[in-house]
């Protein structure tokens, strides 16, 4: 008897109506929710795409620039052109180039090819690069040396103009073993 009203006519009428819009009303719902998941499924998957993407990047930077460690400096044939152009007009005098014994064979090779470059240009830079036994650390870069600021070879300026302007530069040094009327390059390790 509690249930009476189960049987009636009307009851049976509203749920029967109730279940046809209940039946589209969750269709789309589950339409809806699905269209939801595969949006953040997608935007998932591409955020993993750039992540990955972003360490594949990130390794090549490290392996080209673990490439540039390991290759060797060289005076390509711009430099070399752009040098001696730069220095064409400059009084000429005595430049020496100068390595470290110690120095890798790379170092040592560049020193030549700076050296070659020089003696192409007019300057005088004896017969081989001149090697500098000395001791402690190996200079990293390049340099340019004079006996005193104050008294330079009149072409040291240009010299280390001509070198920035080929793409290779010099930074400046005072010492003391340099003859007053020379102007000494010295080439130190590849810098990193």
């Amino acid at each position: 008897m509690y249930l009476a009203w189960w049987n009636s006519l009307d009851v049976i009428s509203i749920l029967s109506t109730a279940s046809r819009f209940a039946v589209p009303v969750l269709g789309l719902l589950v339409v809806v929710f699905g269209f939801q998941e595969s949006k953040l499924r997608a935007r998932a998957q591409e955020t993993q795409r750039q992540k990955t993407e972003a360490a594949i990047d990130d390794a090549r930077t490290r392996a080209r620039n673990a490439e540039e460690r390991l290759t060797p400096r060289s005076v390509s044939q711009s430099q070399r052109a752009k040098f001696i152009e730069a220095v064409k007009n400059v009084p000429k005098g005595k430049l020496s180039v100068y390595s470290f014994m110690s120095a890798d064979p790379g170092t040592i090779q560049y020193a030549n090819q700076v050296r070659d470059m020089v003696v192409a240009a007019g300057f005088d830079s004896g017969i081989m690069v001149g090697m500098s036994i000395g001791g402690g650390q190996i200079p990293v870069g390049a340099a340019i040396a004079v006996k005193d600021a104050k008294s330079q070879p009149a072409f040291a300026g240009d010299v280390q103009r001509a070198f920035a302007e080929a793409g290779i530069p010099l930074g400046g040094m005072i010492d003391a073993t340099v003859p007053t009327d020379e102007v000494k390059i010295v080439i130190g390790l590849k810098p990193e």
